[in-house]
């Protein structure tokens, strides 16, 4: 399935897919990556309930795929709905798992939900991409002064969280101190 998707034969892989006599959680995530790579978001999407009526349970694989196709389509409704059925899951909400969801909410305009989620988490288990995300939305939402307040907070700070916030502030005519 892998070989046939990296060619871009969707239609083989369904074959393939259609023809396993028992389709594990793996099976399961190539189906869905394959659609996300040839972007038919939405297909993917569909798979989940299919999966759960056969009994195979999703991974962190497979919500990060889920989520991010929900992203691509700026489906906030959708990938709402994911990160409540992950809150009701066993599943631990952290890594990419949790700057797929923050990324999800900033780029379908819900900062303040990507806050709120954050903010649930201590301040050493919010990395410099999850900080970065977030404060990538604020500049882009021209909410520079949110973005400079978490800015201030933020323990590391990489080149591309300095270049994002330059950027950002010189396009909003703010000349910053640093």
């Amino acid at each position: 399935m892998g070989l046939y998707k990296k060619c871009g034969k969707l239609k083989e892989v369904c074959q393939l897919f259609d023809k396993l006599p028992n389709r594990d959680v793996i099976s399961w995530n190539t189906m869905i990556s394959c659609y996300s790579s040839m972007g038919t978001y939405r297909e993917g999407l569909g798979l989940l309930s299919k999966m759960a009526a056969e009994g195979v349970s999703p991974d962190e694989v497979t919500m990060v795929s889920l989520i991010s196709a929900c992203t691509k389509l700026r489906d906030w409704e959708m990938g709402k709905n994911l990160h409540l059925f992950l809150e009701e899951s066993s599943m631990k909400i952290s890594g990419s798992l949790l700057n797929c969801l923050v990324d999800m909410y900033v780029k379908c305009g819900k900062i303040e939900e990507a806050q709120k989620l954050l903010g649930r988490y201590e301040i050493d288990e919010v990395d410099v991409v999850l900080w970065t995300t977030l404060v990538s939305g604020y500049v882009k939402s021209n909410e520079r002064d949110e973005a400079r307040r978490l800015f201030d907070e933020m323990v590391e700070r990489n080149l591309i969280f300095w270049t994002l916030m330059i950027s950002g502030m010189l396009n909003g005519g703010v000349i910053m101190r640093v």
